[in-house]
């Protein structure tokens, strides 16, 4: 007997309703029955119990739907009410990094009542998240993957984390980045950014796990990386 329900991970976490795909899951090593990274998400939402997380791009918006399953569960156990838990999602929509396919009235955003601001990252945090002093237990960082993205995008919305928050930033594996391939029409940037933001982060004030599955030539799917970051108090 399998710990995850295979039914509800192939329906909700890695399709949409069957109907299609969702976009962009195997930079995180997820196949169609096999969360990858999608896991770690998931275990740091429930075992920390966050109830307001902040998700900075989305492609076809793996990372939110997870964490908000496991808003659910542990809500589900009688940890806190429905209204108690938020997921922000901030993309701008503008085809850098990749293709957003939902909209407001897409089918992911009204099964996981995902909170969607359509916004650079800049302009959200300063119009949306400050005016309404909205603190943060998680932000996942995945917006633009410049060196500059990545920093300016660190710096503003690191304010916003609470105590023991957690700071996770994607494709931070250079190697799986740099021997990636693509075709001619498919959508897909190089990230620079976030391998080489994790090496100047400055460790005395921050804790660092870096999460890369990446080997050459292997015969199973592989993440392009996670960081998962901690203030030390």
């Amino acid at each position: 007997m399998l710990l995850i329900n295979q039914s509800v991970l192939k329906q909700f976490l890695t399709s949409n309703d069957f109907k299609s795909d969702v976009k962009y899951k195997w930079t995180h090593g997820a196949t169609e029955d096999y969360l990858g990274l999608g896991m770690v998400f998931y275990a740091l939402t429930y075992f920390y119990k966050f109830k307001s997380c902040i998700v900075l791009g989305s492609g076809g918006g793996f990372v939110p739907r997870i964490i908000r399953q496991a808003q659910w569960d542990i809500k589900d156990l009688g940890f806190g009410e429905e209204e108690d838990y938020h997921v922000y999602l901030v993309d701008a929509k503008n085809g850098i990094n990749g293709i957003t396919e939902w909209g407001e009235d897409d089918w992911f955003i009204k099964r996981f009542w995902i909170d969607t601001i359509v916004s650079t990252t800049e302009k959200a945090y300063y119009d949306y998240f400050v005016r309404r002093n909205i603190k943060a237990d998680m932000i996942h960082i995945d917006a633009g993957h410049s060196l500059e993205d990545v920093e300016r995008d660190f710096e503003l919305y690191s304010k916003l984390l609470n105590k023991n928050g957690i700071i996770t930033i994607h494709d931070i594996d250079s190697e799986w980045n740099e021997t990636i391939q693509t075709t001619e029409t498919e959508t897909y940037d190089k990230c620079e950014g976030p391998s080489e933001f994790i090496k100047k982060l400055d460790k005395k004030k921050w804790r660092l796990i870096s999460l890369m599955d990446y080997t050459p030539e292997t015969e199973h799917p592989t993440s392009s990386g996670l960081a998962v970051i901690q203030r030390n108090e």
